[in-house]
């Protein structure tokens, strides 16, 4: 009985030790100096799908931990931003300013309110320049034999590719795949007038036989940042037009 009450009070200690450890002193102190801030700010946009558009801002001190403080407003285009502290496992948090299902605008301001209420402008980037739908030239289906071509025009800002597949294990009833698997295709592309080609092979090997590609084409863009703030603050866009298409194997 002893022996798991010791145990309980060690892990008591471990727990509090890491939340101390990851957590800023000026979580409860009056902030009035942005010098001692570190900025990290990440906005996904998609031009034709606003409900998967967010705006992430997380506040740091000059040791990297993060700050939670209620007390710190935080406005884009004069809208405050909402404080939202999500519980992680063992007891860890995550504190972040975040909006979701926003629409495209032309350009987003940021700005901070600190604790004797002034206001400074923390950071400003542009949204990625717009591109037309029919500018992206890609088939819904394809048959399993046929390579899938992959065309477009005009894309501006938008010069990364990815592609990647889901498929089916060719044994047993389990499917896999994703962005993240080994098999994706990451380019680099000119944006004027061009293609890629997807060949057949790419869609079937010894185990799994691709249901789907998903392509993605994806601006990535750093704005400005208020020089006062610590180093290392950060702004960045991330703008991303999606393609799914079906691989037919009948």
């Amino acid at each position: 009985m002893k022996l798991i009450n010791n145990s309980r009070v060690l892990i008591l200690f471990l727990v509090i030790s890491f939340i101390s450890c990851t957590k800023s002193p000026l979580s409860g102190q009056r902030i009035t100096e942005i010098s001692k801030l570190k900025v990290h700010i990440k906005i996904q946009q998609s031009p034709f799908l606003q409900d998967s558009n967010q705006i992430i801002l997380r506040l740091f001190d000059v040791k990297d931990k993060q700050i939670e403080n209620d007390k710190i407003k935080i406005k884009v285009n004069n809208k405050e931003l909402p404080l939202q502290v999500r519980r992680d496992l063992y007891y860890a948090k995550t504190v972040s300013y975040e909006i979701k299902n926003i629409p495209v605008i032309d350009y987003y301001y940021f700005e901070i309110v600190l604790s004797d209420n002034k206001t400074y402008p923390l950071a400003f980037i542009k949204m990625a320049e717009p591109i037309l739908n029919e500018n992206i030239i890609i088939d819904k289906e394809v048959a399993l034999n046929e390579e899938t071509i992959i065309q477009w025009k005009d894309l501006k800002e938008f010069t990364r590719l990815t592609i990647w597949k889901n498929y089916k294990d060719n044994n047993k009833e389990s499917y896999g795949g994703g962005p993240y698997a080994e098999s994706t295709i990451n380019e680099i592309i000119e944006t004027t007038e061009n293609k890629y080609i997807v060949p057949r092979s790419y869609y079937k090997d010894s185990t799994t036989t691709a249901t789907f590609l998903n392509v993605e084409f994806a601006a990535i863009k750093e704005g400005l940042i208020n020089p006062y703030l610590l180093k290392g603050s950060s702004i960045q866009l991330t703008s991303k037009v999606d393609r799914t298409i079906k691989i037919n194997n009948e």
